[in-house]
């Protein structure tokens, strides 16, 4: 079972998709804010990002989250959010946004946690 002094990183989870209607009332497409958890983020290193392909100033990190019905639901049209802030209406006010490129079950007798795979260009 994994310690959970190791989850220190909050995150936020969204899903693209429906988010309002414009003054024409006409759909308008959004990420959503889908659910919140706490991570723990682990650095890819480099020889790994140029065996998986990418190369240039992305950053790339496994973020390890508790084994809930949200983070099993997670694909890689959804984006993982560290450090976000949202409004009451669920729409993103600052925080980095990281592509998700994969997500899995982290090695371990109890299945207890998710690993999700994901990319961002920011530096910090």
């Amino acid at each position: 079972m994994a310690n959970a002094g190791e989850f220190d990183r909050p995150v936020g989870f969204e899903r693209e998709g429906i988010t309002g209607r414009n003054a024409l009332n006409e759909p308008v497409d959004g990420f959503a804010l889908i659910g919140r958890a706490y991570a723990k983020r682990i650095d890819v290193r480099d020889t790994e990002k140029v065996a998986a392909g990418f190369e240039g100033r992305a950053l790339m990190a496994r973020f390890r989250v508790r084994s809930t019905s949200l983070t099993r639901s997670l694909t890689p049209a959804d984006r993982l959010i560290e450090s976000g802030v949202w409004d009451g209406g669920g729409v993103l006010q600052s925080g980095v946004i990281w592509t998700i490129k994969g997500v899995k079950d982290a090695a371990g007798p109890r299945r207890d946690v998710i690993e999700v795979t994901a990319v961002t260009a920011h530096e910090g």
